[in-house]
């Protein structure tokens, strides 16, 4: 069963960052790891859905992910709907994320690990 990496869509207005690239999909393809994306995925960067070649499109392409990325924290309702024992990576910046929701998924057993760039204090 291969390892699964999905990215959370990055709705904001005027969010123009991406949790995965083209580029990175690529590789992670090659590497046999499966990537699975919400319809739409870069629709307000600078990537069309073609850019990110062979990917699975789905509403809700976090809930069976090892692996989930985001730039925009993702809320605790969607802690909850992450398979439980998923890997977290948010690039967001401290006090973005609620690090109370994310401390109580990972006490939980909902989240195995979470990586974060910064922390609010």
């Amino acid at each position: 069963m291969p390892v699964t990496v999905a990215a959370v869509g990055e709705n904001t207005p005027g969010e123009r960052r991406s949790a995965i690239t083209p580029e990175i999909v690529k590789k992670l393809r090659a590497a046999g790891v499966r990537v699975v994306l919400p319809p739409g995925y870069g629709a307000s960067t600078w990537y069309t859905a073609a850019d990110f070649g062979d990917v699975e499109w789905r509403d809700d392409a976090i809930t069976d992910a090892d692996v989930v990325l985001c730039v925009r924290p993702p809320d605790e309702a969607a802690l909850r709907r992450m398979k439980p024992g998923a890997l977290l990576i948010n690039a967001a910046r401290g006090g973005l994320i609620d690090e109370e929701a994310l401390k109580a998924a990972l006490d939980n057993g909902q989240l195995s690990a979470a990586a974060l760039d910064a922390f609010e204090q």
